[in-house]
């Protein structure tokens, strides 16, 4: 701060007029600086003349942007101290005002004296400036930014009570508060969402679980096998017949898959899911489609497909000798 006397600021009277100034300057140094930049790029030769007039202004405009920038170091320290509070900023001051003056570095190379004063123009994002430099320059570097929102928030109402209580909160206060804005905070973040990839295995698991078919019918049920490309053949449905006779069980369930096994073994698992007979639970078409990958749409046209196939009466013979002996 001591050293801050030693650049005194523009005498308010011709003050927007040494500013105006030292832009142009710094402009003409900015453009002699692209000029030298191109040149050497392309492989053209300047004179010697000609490369030591250029030279002269990229230093002419550096010396204006530093003149600039140190006329307005109060201002500098003026926006650092607005930020410097505990629920705001994680960075010293001595770091704020650093960042200001890099940031009004790089507001001098882009202002336009015609439009606006430069304490407006640099002024207009310097707050926001500083809350990002506080978000990844301090150790909250490693934080989201909107996790650095939130502890900002918290800090902030933290200090807050400290004032209305006029005492210093206690490590469990300080705690209990925490977990209340966390409840609140993930309230707010509840809704529906989709996590495809854990639905998809959540569905297969239910289909792992609740197979209690035998070995003969898991064979060609299985979406696995090579059988899930073609239709099966008529001895393989009545080897799986055979096999759930054997099982000795009469339920319904059962007996449905009979019927299905004059489907692929897609389509047949695709009404397995759709009507419930897996779990009991029926699902959905999109659903069903993040199982095997397709759009729900696709899903319907196979479905539909299917259905047609089982209403031949040929494919539901061995529900209707079930419905017989009922």
């Amino acid at each position: 701060m001591k050293k801050l006397l030693e650049y005194p600021m523009f005498d308010p009277e011709d003050r927007n007029q040494k500013m105006t100034d030292l832009s142009a300057v710094l402009q003409k140094g900015l453009a002699a600086k692209r000029f030298l930049h191109e040149d050497s790029e392309s492989g053209r030769q300047l004179n010697d003349t000609r490369t030591a007039e250029l030279l002269a202004d990229a230093k002419l405009g550096d010396h204006a942007k530093q003149t600039m920038v140190l006329a307005n170091l109060r201002l500098a320290v003026y926006y650092a101290k607005r930020f410097n509070i505990p629920s705001k900023s994680s960075l010293t001051f001595d770091d704020l005002i650093q960042e200001m003056n890099q940031y009004f570095i790089e507001r001098a190379e882009k202002w336009n004296p015609k439009l606006t004063t430069f304490a407006t123009f640099a002024g207009t994002y310097a707050v926001r400036r500083l809350v990002l430099a506080s978000d990844y320059q301090a150790n909250m570097i490693r934080l989201p930014h909107n996790m650095a929102a939130e502890l900002r928030a918290q800090n902030k109402y933290i200090v807050q009570r400290e004032a209305e209580l006029g005492r210093s909160l206690s490590n469990r206060e300080k705690l209990s508060i925490q977990e209340k804005r966390r409840k609140k905070s993930k309230k707010k973040s509840t809704g529906p969402y989709l996590l495809q990839s854990a639905r998809r295995a959540q569905v297969v698991n239910e289909l792992e679980l609740s197979n209690n078919l035998s070995p003969a019918v898991e064979e060609l049920t299985d979406t696995d096998n090579d059988t899930a490309k073609r239709r099966p053949k008529r001895t393989e449905i009545r080897i799986a017949e055979d096999a759930i006779i054997a099982y000795g069980s009469q339920d319904l369930g059962e007996i449905l898959e009979i019927a299905l096994l004059a489907l692929s073994a897609r389509e047949a698992s695709i009404l397995r899911l759709r009507f419930g007979l897996v779990d009991g639970k029926p699902k959905n078409l999109n659903e069903i489609g993040i199982v095997y990958g397709l759009s729900g749409q696709r899903i319907g046209q196979i479905q539909a497909k299917a259905l047609s196939t089982l209403r031949h009466s040929q494919r539901l013979r061995p529900l209707r000798m079930f419905l017989d002996c009922m």
